[in-house]
């Protein structure tokens, strides 16, 4: 038990490296927030927002599509709600659209593929006439930078694809803070990832692809039966040999009132999605959970004096770390309350990333998926 306790230890000192990596990453990432803000760019991107939306009658939903369409932004932009043509619009739609900063198109098609995100952008990129076609989801928000962040992470020749990183800042529910811990590590875990091996992975919240390069990757229409679109889309730009980069842009994720099990049941298909699109990243964050290789080396050790001392070291520096890259990411310095949850998050996560070895299905939008080697998914 003597050795194993040790080993255990040393993987918690291995995770407090991690952390101490985190937090120098997250500073320099909001440097370069600063610095990108000075930018006076030379060239201007036309940018095709594409919004896919499931519910536009949700007031809310309409709020947050309102943010991208309100830009300090010189180029030309447009903006396209893309909506199923089995769905339903609301009787006011064209009294809400007037309201938005750019007037929004509509793009309302029958769709085709088990990707519903992707399937209702296909018919609505036809209609793009951008130098970049830029999709975000229907739930997220975006500061009036949004498009000059972009612009500037998009204005070096070999770069094909940029992807921003995101947060929680409001949170009226028990479900909504732990999503917001879990998105925070994850974003973490992105910096670290960069610095590391670069990224060649798009994050779904907003992937903002050069024109030329969806034509070569095969347009939307090669990843619209993938789960993990995001993944598909920066890996085939990487395999190309066009750069995928993080914009300093960190967009909103309006989970205010999200239910415990709705968090559960969403982080879930999240690793399992990881698990099968990026199995080294899904299997190499386990090594970075120090609650739990702390905790096992108290309990190994029978509660020894160094292993207590260790346990309260890690404990420390982890409610801190998570306290300050939330805050410094979502630039909302009340968030450093919810910090002291981020040990009962890891436990959490524990329990789904078990779990999450397990099994083929996923639950999306009310929709179960079974999903395949390759990576496609089937209706359950």
């Amino acid at each position: 038990m003597f050795y194993l306790s040790i080993i255990f230890a040393l993987f918690t000192l291995a995770s407090l490296f991690y952390l101490i990596l985190s937090l120098y990453l997250t500073f320099r990432f909001a440097q370069e927030r600063t610095q990108t803000d000075k930018i006076e760019s030379e060239t201007y991107l036309s940018f095709s927002q594409i919004k896919p939306v499931h519910n536009l009658h949700d007031k809310n939903i309409q709020d947050c599509i309102n943010t991208f369409s309100q830009q300090d932004y010189k180029g030309r932009q447009e903006l396209i709600v893309a909506v199923d043509g089995k769905d339903s619009l609301p009787n006011d739609w064209s009294e809400v659209a007037q309201q938005f900063g750019v007037e929004p198109r509509l793009s309302s098609c029958a769709v085709e593929g088990e990707n519903r995100k992707i399937a209702v952008c296909i018919p609505a990129a036809e209609l793009a006439k951008g130098d970049v076609l830029l999709i975000s989801d229907s739930d997220m928000c975006a500061s009036k930078q949004f498009l000059q962040r972009l612009n500037v992470a998009l204005s070096e020749e070999e770069v094909g694809l940029a992807t921003c990183l995101y947060t929680v800042k409001n949170m009226h529910t028990c479900g909504a803070v732990f999503e917001g811990l879990f998105i925070n590590d994850f974003c973490a875990s992105v910096l670290v990832a960069r610095l590391v091996e670069g990224i060649h992975f798009a994050l779904g919240a907003v992937m903002a692809v050069k024109r030329e390069v969806l034509e070569e990757i095969g347009g939307l229409k090669a990843i619209k039966d993938y789960l993990a679109d995001d993944y598909q889309l920066g890996f085939r730009t990487s395999q190309i040999g066009r750069k995928v980069v993080l914009a300093t842009e960190v967009v909103e994720d309006t989970v205010d009132k999200l239910t415990f099990s709705q968090f559960f049941s969403h982080q879930l298909r999240w690793m399992r999605t990881s698990r099968l699109s990026r199995p080294g990243g899904f299997f190499s964050f386990f090594i970075t959970q120090g609650t739990f290789w702390s905790l096992g080396a108290c309990l190994l050790s029978g509660l020894s004096l160094w292993s207590l001392y260790l346990l309260n070291i890690w404990l420390i520096l982890r409610i801190f770390t998570a306290g300050y890259i939330w805050s410094t990411l979502a630039e909302k310095q009340s968030l450093m309350k919810y910090a002291f949850l981020a040990p009962l998050k890891d436990l959490l996560y524990i329990v789904l990333w078990a779990m999450a070895l397990f099994g083929d299905k996923v639950e999306w939008g009310g929709v179960y998926y079974k999903f395949k080697s390759d990576g496609t998914m089937i209706r359950c």
